[in-house]
């Protein structure tokens, strides 16, 4: 996509109004224009202008009638306009010759109302539109995890207060997914902000090189990069362990001794964040992993975890479970675990599947059903550490669904429609929702 070029002119269907257009059109613009009468002029003006390429559009709209010109003001905060050339109306020299003193300064206050009516709708995307900032924010769309505890609106919220306020209003977040992808999430962060306006060749991407994760600031190419030192001693995973390790204890002390970390509006954010009552699960789990990790620290090597997961889909359902153990306890996910010493991938699938949801079905429909197995490799796809997962799916095809009851580590077991999922997206574990992404075509229609 390309930045959009759209002008709104008014009282542009005919005389010095059409010539404005015209010579807009000229420069490579998109031109809206609004007339009060001469409908067919008006549009006769437009097809021919849009022959040359551009997309030009004839509205109809009476400046003189304040409710009309307010409707029609709102649909314009919808739309990214670039200018707006004020054409209609007359100068009061000449309505004072053609009314008393009276009628010709309620003409021009029409006049000039319609004019500020407008300004207000289209500035605050123009200014956008010519000196905007995006901020992405990613993992977005996920469950709450104490690596990733808040959402990308409570996140974005957080930024936006700890702005002056003049420029609160002149950025836009977008929540981009993880996608475990990088070429995908390069698109998707591309698309976001060219659907805001933003040409390639006008943006700047401005961001920190910590270490080898940075280096996706490099993956856009046509875009400067504006390379930032570190700002201040803050740190998100410091602030994070520091939240959860003080669970039940003195919040305000811990948030007292981040004063020269993190803005004061941040600071009463989380105050009133850490009483909400996901926040004590949350510390439990961020408990959990730590301890899960302290164990391993013993080891000569960082470990690397193999496991399995079996993606079931019969009748336009998919087989889901919803874990009994931290982490992710209470989430859904598909059925898997970790593999047998003695067993190979498929083998530990099928097993894994049986152990959790007693899916028990002949090895010779297993073996016809199974129609890809793809490899989930991720250096950040698990909280508990590095985890490669071979992730295998089964499609049974319209049989009438196979019975399933939950088992093992599994808290709860069913049969989900598959158009049901995208909903579902923020209550996954892991990257459990890319796998089915994966498989069944999930966030397709986004086009990335």
């Amino acid at each position: 996509m390309t930045e959009p070029r759209r002008i709104l002119v008014t009282g542009g269907g005919k005389g010095v109004g059409a010539a404005i257009v015209r010579n807009l059109v000229k420069q490579g613009f998109d031109v809206d224009f609004t007339y009060r009468s001469s409908e067919a002029e008006a549009k006769e003006l437009a097809t021919k202008l849009a022959m040359g390429g551009r997309d030009v559009r004839a509205l109809r709209l009476d400046l003189s009638m304040k409710e009309v010109v307010d409707a029609f003001a709102k649909t314009c905060e919808d739309t990214h306009y670039h200018g707006l050339v004020h054409n209609a109306g007359q100068p009061y020299d000449a309505l004072s010759m053609m009314m008393d003193q009276d009628k010709a300064e309620a003409a021009m206050q029409v006049n000039f109302w319609a004019f500020t009516r407008l300004i207000k709708s289209l500035s605050r995307n123009m200014m956008r539109a010519r000196s905007g900032r995006v901020v992405v924010i990613g993992s977005a769309h996920q469950a709450r995890t104490p690596k990733n505890p808040f959402s990308w609106r409570e996140r974005a919220e957080m930024i936006r207060v700890a702005l002056p306020e003049a420029d609160r209003d002149r950025v836009d977040f977008v929540p981009v997914r993880d996608y475990y992808n990088e070429d995908r999430w390069v698109r998707a962060v591309r698309a976001a902000v060219a659907e805001r306006g933003g040409n390639a060749s006008r943006v700047a991407l401005v961001g920190h090189f910590k270490d080898a994760t940075s280096s996706y600031l490099r993956s856009f190419p046509g875009w400067a990069v504006v390379s930032v030192g570190r700002v201040g001693d803050a740190d998100g995973t410091a602030v994070r362990d520091a939240l959860f390790a003080t669970a039940g204890g003195d919040v305000d002390a811990t948030l007292a001794a981040l004063v020269e970390q993190i803005p004061a509006s941040t600071r009463e954010f989380l105050r009133a964040w850490v009483a909400l009552p996901f926040f004590k699960s949350l510390a439990q789990e961020w408990r959990m992993l730590k301890d899960y990790k302290q164990a391993w620290s013993a080891a000569p090597y960082p470990p690397v975890f193999v496991t399995v997961d079996a993606v079931v889909r019969c009748a336009d359902k998919v087989l889901l479970i919803r874990r009994g153990q931290a982490p992710g306890k209470g989430l859904h996910a598909v059925p898997g675990g970790f593999i047998e010493a003695r067993e190979n991938v498929y083998q530990s699938a099928v097993r894994e599947l049986k152990e959790e949801t007693r899916l028990d079905l002949l090895e010779g429909t297993m073996r016809n059903a199974l129609k890809e197995v793809a490899v989930f490799d991720h250096p950040d796809r698990s909280l508990r550490g590095r985890t490669i997962t071979h992730a295998h799916y089964f499609d049974l095809g319209d049989r009438e669904l196979p019975e399933v009851q939950a088992d093992d580590d599994a808290q709860s077991v069913e049969w989900v429609p598959i158009q049901q999922l995208l909903a579902l997206e923020a209550e996954f574990h892991d990257d459990h929702f890319h796998m089915l992404d994966h498989f069944l075509g999930l966030t397709a229609a986004e086009g990335v």
